[in-house]
């Protein structure tokens, strides 16, 4: 049964679900600093930088439209410390977004206010959806998508739902568990189900034909099969993972769900959100790979259950909910190894000494890891430097190496002779030196260190550049 469309908004609801975004992204960015910035988080930036359309996605199962945000974003921001903060203000979009979706399943208005208030609010403070914004690629933006995608299912008209099934494919792209979360787009019923689906499934189809190639379907077995925990154990790992990491907030979620499916205005959505949790775990069990995070993709319309109750919600959520203490305030935080923190005093160390010495010409950086994580990956380092406006034309074969090390706290490596140290912390350094003495200094290497990741930032440079540059 297709939902009742929510009335017109007032200005005092749109004000409501202003502030409520603002919680959101007032949470989100006190943590900025934290904003993991390996690979897999910085994908998507690398992608957007050498061509959105023009370049693959960077890893088999995502899709194009997981980087068309950051592509949006780009050619404004001044560093990439801008760029992660405009990404974490669209992660927020996940609390006004849920709000509407509660307040489209509550119906009559002034249920729809309470419903919104309670839903929005839990979306904003649960350290869950705050860490999968932070982490930067558990599951990007999918649980923003699809919760657009079952509100859009839940609107009249044949706009809504190629809109509908536009959002779904975007949540796919973002992850492709979000395939399990189908059934959000069953809220309007009957044909016009029917028909958003195949619009979805139609526009997904080069992206389920890479994942089946992907995941090898049709071929013969590799080996005799795995003997890891089941279906059953993986997801009860999954969501004990969940509780413990959210807390009360994903208990509400839960709760909210189960709540929806007592009241009948409410039912469709919770119905919905329940089949869709169970799909997405399905699916990450199938492949032996459903963490947490995955399931908080069908965060937004399990909040959205409290339609069904939404006095008892804002009464426990008011009792239970707390934001959480303030992360930088542990020490050492600001620079932990891995996040923007540390890129980004990194690339303004860096930046400096171009600066101050024109002369040295573009280095080429590259990173080498004697123990524990990478402190910073030279492609988000080279890519801050790009956005900040530095010159940086591809280095020639012989240019200055800038090594990002990454070591024990308690076993700083010694700069060799020559070495200009640009910035040191307790776990991590940034030298500038010459090839012959870095050279040298790599023969004395252990065996356990691992050296690379210039290519990242070469081929932001120039994406016909010869990799054989990144050699020293």
């Amino acid at each position: 049964m297709l939902p009742r469309p929510a009335p017109r908004l007032r200005i005092t609801e749109l004000l409501g679900l202003a502030a409520l975004w603002g919680l959101a992204a007032a949470l989100r960015l006190r943590a900025l600093p934290l904003v993991m910035t390996l690979g897999d988080s910085l994908g998507p930036w690398w992608v957007a930088w050498r061509g959105w359309w023009a370049t693959t996605p960077h890893a088999p199962p995502y899709g194009r439209l997981l980087a068309l945000p950051h592509a949006l974003i780009l050619p404004f921001a001044r560093s990439l410390w801008e760029a992660e903060a405009t990404l974490l203000v669209l992660h927020a979009l996940v609390a006004p977004i849920g709000a509407l979706l509660a307040a489209q399943a509550a119906g009559e208005r002034r249920g729809a206010r309470r419903a919104g208030l309670c839903a929005g609010a839990l979306l904003a403070v649960d350290p869950g959806l705050i860490d999968t914004a932070l982490s930067g690629a558990e599951g990007y933006l999918g649980a923003a998508w699809l919760g657009l995608a079952a509100l859009l299912a839940g609107q009249r008209g044949p706009g809504a739902a190629l809109f509908a099934a536009a959002a779904f494919t975007a949540a796919v792209h973002n992850h492709p568990l979000a395939l399990g979360a189908a059934p959000l787009l069953w809220r309007g019923g009957g044909l016009r189900a029917l028909g958003i689906t195949s619009v979805a499934l139609f526009s997904l189809l080069p992206q389920l034909l890479r994942l089946a190639e992907a995941a090898g379907l049709g071929l013969p077995a590799a080996g005799p099969p795995s003997a890891g925990p089941g279906p059953a154990a993986v997801v009860g790992g999954a969501l004990g993972a969940a509780l413990a990491h959210g807390g009360p907030a994903t208990a509400l979620l839960g709760i909210g769900a189960l709540v929806g499916l007592s009241a009948r205005r409410s039912r469709g959505t919770a119905g919905a959100a329940l089949l869709s949790l169970g799909g997405v775990a399905l699916l990450g069990a199938g492949v032996g790979g459903l963490r947490d995070h995955h399931l908080r993709l069908v965060g937004l319309p399990l909040a959205a259950g409290w339609a069904g109750a939404p006095r008892l919600g804002l009464a426990l959520g008011l009792l239970l909910l707390r934001p959480a203490p303030d992360p930088l305030a542990k020490p050492g935080a600001w620079a932990r190894p891995s996040t923007l923190g540390l890129t980004h005093a990194l690339g303004s160390a860096l930046i400096d000494d171009l600066h101050a010495h024109p002369d040295v010409g573009s280095p080429l950086v590259d990173g080498v890891v004697l123990a524990g994580a990478p402190a910073a990956e030279p492609g988000g380092l080279v890519l801050d430097l790009l956005l900040r406006g530095a010159p940086l034309p591809p280095p020639a074969q012989d240019a200055p190496l800038v090594l990002i090390l990454s070591f024990d706290r308690a076993q700083p490596p010694t700069p060799p002779v020559g070495a200009v140290v640009l910035r040191s912390t307790p776990t991590a350094a940034l030298w500038r030196l010459d090839r012959a003495g870095a050279t040298a200094w790599r023969d004395g290497l252990p065996a356990a260190a691992r050296v690379g990741g210039a290519v990242d930032g070469l081929v932001l440079l120039d994406p016909g550049v010869d990799t054989a540059r990144g050699r020293w």
